[in-house]
């Protein structure tokens, strides 16, 4: 089109436009052929936006006939590549535990692909596109059906391969060869399992052989599954039907688990109902569940996520295989509620967070400018870093609450970026004061003077009457890796001295047991290497060791214990 002659401005404008997208989409395509599953996904949400945009060029607009084929040419791409994955790696061979659950992997892998595509095309067609007044969608919601049927098919390979997975994990060894479990996947040998788009009477007979193959080893496996269903943890239950779902949902397993799976979900009734309390009483205990570095609004936000996805298990579990028990619609109206406020709580609490940090951000970008970074508390001489503690932190609670879909705003995002470098030298003179700040508590009373002059190194770097600001970076650079060299000195100095005042105690400790008029040789020896002990440590440039030979006379002279 944009080479004819007789093609009109608009229509060469949008045939160009058009080639340079499509270039895209079959940049995109080309790599499908030799990516691992997770890298088609990402393919196929990539493709979708730039059929988005193709969609939305208004200047010549592009037709729905033209881009139902789009779909159906893209659908069976993605098939075909997942076709060939799951063939190379022949789903009923039977492996090893790790390689079986391989298998199980890529087919998982390779449903969430297809489902991503026929997702996108679903989006599209029945939300996006309707709605986008400009160019609207006008005919029905479309989804390639080949890429329905197909997605069929592959579920169940999915849940055969997962029954028999699950079947061997739960038969002994004995058990295994009394009932010939490795036949039990041979009538899908040697049939063509995708043929999925019409009958395939080879493919059904498959199903029911297997079926019929297997159905003595789930009466076997129904006695060991009643006990895991039948748990006082309603979050140990959970976790051993997920685990077994396929198997659990094959019909005589679950009429014989019917008891157990009926007070399975009165279990999740009740489970819910906690959580429920739990929110409008706001009392739960939120550290027992991330770790304490995060602040409290944090960790009430990660509660909150951990719960929803937690709600989000059991609604699968109901909806897919549950649905049929008392009490299922009365869990699936409260996970119903649930959902909705946790969502409202971890939203308002993640704009509560950002709005907190940004205020910090400005009172903190106010400050930078006001010197010096390090100082000592006059009452208790404490190393005080002249940054606010919470903006340290906040960067790892921007990242941990990034990892749950809640990113901070833009304007959140470029205020921390102005940050970025004080940020960094903050976090490592944090620590810096951490440890000086802490020192006197690890250090043995008696050996402190002995380590004075790198304490007054260090109190002297600190107190250094030289102006430093947070925007000077080389300056802060040069200042902070002279601090570190200090503390490690001192660290080295204090992991020292204690390993001797150690070493002195274990000879003290052997002589109390040793009798002195009877074996003075012993004393005699342990005095020695005592005295050999201390003459080391002053030889190695460690003065004022008065304190140090004192604590040790009055340990002999009054035969005790430090």
């Amino acid at each position: 089109m944009g080479q004819k002659r007789d093609a009109n401005r608009t229509e060469i404008e949008a045939a160009s436009s058009f080639c340079v997208l499509f270039e895209d989409v079959f940049e995109e395509i080309r790599s499908l052929q030799t990516s691992v599953m997770q890298e088609v996904k990402d393919s196929a949400e990539n493709i979708a936006g730039i059929l988005d945009d193709v969609w939305r060029y208004t200047v010549h607009p592009y037709s729905e006939n033209r881009m139902i084929h789009i779909f159906d040419i893209i659908g069976h791409v993605i098939c075909s590549v997942i076709q060939k994955a799951v063939s190379q790696i022949d789903p009923w061979k039977i492996n090893d535990g790790f390689k079986d659950n391989e298998i199980l992997v890529l087919m998982t892998e390779g449903l969430n692909v297809v489902q991503t595509w026929i997702g996108a095309c679903k989006s599209l067609t029945e939300t996006y596109w309707p709605n986008y007044a400009l160019h609207p969608w006008k005919g029905n919601a479309y989804i390639p059906n080949f890429c329905v049927n197909f997605e069929t098919r592959l579920k169940e390979i999915h849940n055969i391969r997962s029954t028999y997975n699950q079947l061997i994990k739960l038969l002994t060894e004995n058990e295994k060869v009394e009932l010939n479990s490795h036949q039990f996947l041979e009538p899908f040998k040697n049939i063509n399992i995708w043929i999925y788009n019409g009958p395939n009477q080879s493919w059904e007979s498959a199903v029911a052989n297997f079926s019929a193959k297997i159905r003595p080893a789930e009466s076997k496996i129904t006695e060991k599954l009643k006990p895991r269903m039948n748990n006082t943890s309603t979050k140990q239950m959970l976790y051993e039907f997920i685990r077994y779902k396929t198997l659990i949902n094959r019909p005589l397993v679950k009429h014989a688990l019917s008891n157990e799976l009926d007070i399975f979900v009165s279990s999740l009734l009740a489970m819910l109902k906690t959580i429920q309390s739990q929110m409008d009483s706001d009392e739960v205990d939120v550290q027992m569940y991330q770790p304490a570095e995060m602040s409290p609004l944090v960790q009430r936000v990660q509660w909150a996520k951990q719960m929803e996805a937690k709600v989000k298990e059991v609604v699968i579990c109901i909806e897919n295989y549950l649905g049929e028990f008392e009490n299922s619609e009365e869990v699936l109206k409260l996970a119903s509620q649930l959902l909705r406020d946790l969502k409202t709580t971890y939203t308002q609490l993640h704009e509560d967070w950002s709005r907190d940090i940004q205020a910090l951000v400005r009172d903190e970008s106010a400050a930078a400018g006001d010197g010096p970074v390090v100082r000592f508390s006059r009452e208790e001489r404490l190393m005080e870093v002249r940054f606010e503690p919470r903006l340290v932190r906040a960067e790892s609670e921007a990242r941990a609450l990034a990892a749950l879909a809640l990113a901070p705003p833009a304007a959140l995002r470029v205020a921390l970026a102005a940050l970025t470098a004080p940020l960094a030298h903050a976090r490592a003179l944090h620590q810096v004061a951490s440890f000086h700040n802490t020192l006197g508590e690890r250090m043995i009373p008696s050996t402190r003077p002995m380590m004075l002059q790198a304490a007054l190194e260090l109190a002297a770097l600190v107190q250094d009457d030289q102006p430093l600001y947070w925007h000077d970076e080389e300056k802060l650079i040069d200042y902070t890796e002279r601090l570190k060299r200090v503390v490690l000195k001192l660290e080295g100095q204090n992991t020292y001295l204690t390993g001797q005042h150690l070493a002195i105690r274990n000879i003290i400790v052997k002589l109390m047991d040793t009798d002195l008029l009877a074996k003075q040789s012993e004393w005699k020896k342990g005095i020695k290497d005592i005295r050999d002990i201390i003459e080391k440590v002053e030889a190695n440039g460690y003065k004022n060791t008065d304190m140090w030979r004192s604590h040790w006379d009055f340990q002999f002279s009054t035969q005790a214990l430090p």
